[in-house]
């Protein structure tokens, strides 16, 4: 009877993190996704960047 109780808490446990994760993860999704976009795009107009600064002008 003991173990039952222990697994019902547990399991109450595991849907109530569950439940929390998902509603934190619906709040911040949108922020997530912007900052991961915006390092992409940052990364990529430092990529140019360096490669315009690494060109030979003097060649072309």
């Amino acid at each position: 009877m003991e173990a039952s109780q222990l697994l019902r808490r547990i399991r109450r446990v595991v849907a109530l993190a569950g439940y929390n994760y998902k509603v934190w993860f619906r709040r911040h999704r949108r922020q997530l996704f912007l900052r991961w976009r915006d390092g992409d795009i940052a990364d990529q107009m430092a990529d140019y960047r360096r490669s315009i600064e690494a060109r030979d002008w003097s060649a072309a």
